[in-house]
């Protein structure tokens, strides 16, 4: 159970990183006031609407599932699987990102060193994301099965 609230955690703290890291994005585009890195703040925050805020609702209706020990319907696995394959397409990106920098290194400026760090945290809660979630919908889909496998032999057993 540590781990789901771990989990929970992991994609509140995404979603927040990936809205503050959009919306200094976009600041930063209009204080340069520059077409160019405007349109790249607009691909971001798209980025933003498209993936993660679907796979955050996939996390958490995910947890909402195993909590209530129900099982995940067709169009919640499908939508979950298509936003976790986005969502991993991102996440190589993002550690692609990563590693460009930490090989430049920590700039002295403690904003940019502010925005790195958070940058690298989403990173790392992304990749935890990524791992975990086929772990618990596999883990969901077991408890649903033993859990009605439980309940049958419960009534089996009263008649």
């Amino acid at each position: 159970m540590k781990s789901k609230k771990i989990f929970e955690i992991s994609y509140i703290l995404n979603f927040i990183l990936s809205f503050f890291l959009i919306c200094e994005g976009i600041s930063f585009s209009f204080e340069k006031k520059n077409p160019g890195e405007f349109s790249i703040a607009m691909i971001f925050l798209a980025l933003f609407l498209v993936i993660i805020v679907p796979f955050n609702w996939a996390c958490y209706s995910l947890i909402r599932k195993y909590k209530l020990s129900e099982q995940l319907s067709k169009k919640g696995k499908v939508f979950g699987a298509i936003t976790y394959i986005l969502f991993a397409i991102l996440t190589v990106l993002l550690i692609a990102g990563s590693v460009s920098l930490i090989y430049r290194g920590l700039d002295k400026n403690i904003y940019h060193t502010l925005y790195t760090v958070s940058f690298l945290c989403m990173t790392v809660t992304a990749i935890y994301l990524c791992i975990l979630y086929w772990i618990i919908r596999k883990k969901t889909k077991s408890d649903v099965v033993n859990n009605d496998v439980l309940s049958q032999l419960g009534t089996e057993s009263e008649n």
